[in-house]
Formats: structure tokens, sequence, C-alpha cells
């Protein structure tokens, strides 16, 4: 919405313009109620983006949500550990530890 594009402007304009003359002659409400259905609009189009991305765990503009980066880059971090741990000749048995450190238990243990 901040991102003002020539179609935003106009809106403005367009609803600045009309409540001026509406407020001059009760019958020039009739013009704006174009702007306002437009500006209500987009406002309840707003408001949807917020309550989905609220509900699905997105914010605004796309953005990851600080509970999703961090369960992203824990996910990458177990993953490297795992390229790692193969690497080195543990075949896995670290992947065991880590678990067991996440409070999932061991293989095989308790």
């Amino acid at each position: 919405w901040f991102n003002k594009t020539n179609g935003k402007w106009f809106l403005i304009v367009y609803t600045a313009v009309t409540y001026y003359f509406s407020g001059k002659m009760v019958r020039l409400v009739l013009v704006l109620a174009p702007s306002a259905s437009m500006l209500a609009g987009v406002a309840l189009v707003n408001l949807v983006k917020w309550g989905l991305g609220q509900f699905f765990g997105k914010e605004e503009n796309g953005k990851v949500s600080e509970a999703e980066r961090i369960e992203a880059e824990a996910q990458e971090a177990e993953r490297m550990f795992d390229d790692g741990s193969k690497a080195a000749g543990g075949g896995g048995g670290n992947k065991a530890g880590l678990k067991q450190r996440k409070g999932k238990g061991a293989k095989g243990g308790t």
C-alpha cells in the first residue's frame, strides 16, 4: 500500500475531492460512494491478507515469520551436521546423539 502508483494516487485525490464537495452539497454524496467503496475494498483486502498471514504464519509482504525462520535454520544446521558426520566417517551415529539432545531419545536407548 505504501508504494504509490498512479492508481493509488488517483484514489487518494479522487477521495479527497469528492469528500470536500460532498460536504458542500449533500446530493454530491452519491459522487463519494465509488471512492468510499474502493477505499473500503482496499481496507478489506489488507485486513484479509493480515488475518490469513497470522493464521498461516506468514508476515506481510511474504516475509517468513520468526518461528519459521528459526525452524528452517535448525533444519539447515541438522542437515549440515549430518553431512559433516558422514564425511568424517561417523556414519550417522551422531544423528542419534542429536535426537537425544532434542529430547526425542536415542536409538535403542531410553
